[in-house]
């Protein structure tokens, strides 16, 4: 009865794992993602760039409308 419940919580434990894993893969190819456009936008010479990162559900790097890309400051 006590072995059951280890390999319960342990399975548990695991799930939470791997979802875990999963979403950090996804937030990883987010950012990739906006990286290249970044990277694109700097070969084009554009100055002036606006927009919102989405990290998770929970949490959004927003920075201002015209950045200045050399003077860039990412806000909370």
């Amino acid at each position: 009865m006590g072995s059951d419940f280890v390999i319960f919580i342990l399975c548990i434990v695991v799930i939470c794992f791997v979802c875990w894993v999963l979403n950090l893969k996804s937030t990883i190819q987010k950012l990739t993602e906006e990286n290249k456009k970044l990277r694109n936008a700097l070969k084009l010479g554009v100055h002036e760039i606006t927009g919102d990162i989405e990290i998770g559900k929970s949490e959004t790097i927003r920075w201002g409308k015209k950045v200045n890309l050399p003077d860039a400051h990412f806000h909370r």
